[in-house]
């Protein structure tokens, strides 16, 4: 059974460059916000903490099983491209993972069939 998470993963940037800097502002006002199987990543003009936000499918028919494979890929997916991206991070870790099989949606009663 294939289960999809929306995961985010938080991180502080380390010690950047002045190029590194120059082209994380250059592309601040252009960033995507919401989540996608590409990792897309959020920060602000500080450009001390990032955000990336995530969608991950895992073929796990054990939930609890599958909730951690999530967290490890979000983590992994997350370091490779900072890594790709040549920038220097610390203290990367997963802030959620939320399964979106298992959320509930409450419609406004005016929306409800009758």
């Amino acid at each position: 059974m294939t289960r999809t998470y929306r995961a985010t993963v938080r991180g502080r940037f380390g010690d950047l460059t002045a190029e590194q800097r120059a082209m994380l502002l250059a592309e601040v006002d252009t960033l995507r916000l919401g989540f996608s199987e590409e990792p897309v990543l959020h920060y602000d003009r500080s450009l001390q903490n990032f955000t990336y936000r995530l969608e991950i499918a895992v073929d796990n028919d054990v939930p609890a099983d599958a909730d951690i494979e999530a967290e490890m890929d979000a983590e992994e997916r997350a370091s490779a491209d900072l890594d790709a991206r040549g920038l220097p991070f610390r203290k990367l870790n997963v802030a959620g993972v939320t399964a979106m099989d298992d959320m509930k949606i409450n419609r406004p009663s005016r929306l409800r069939e009758s």
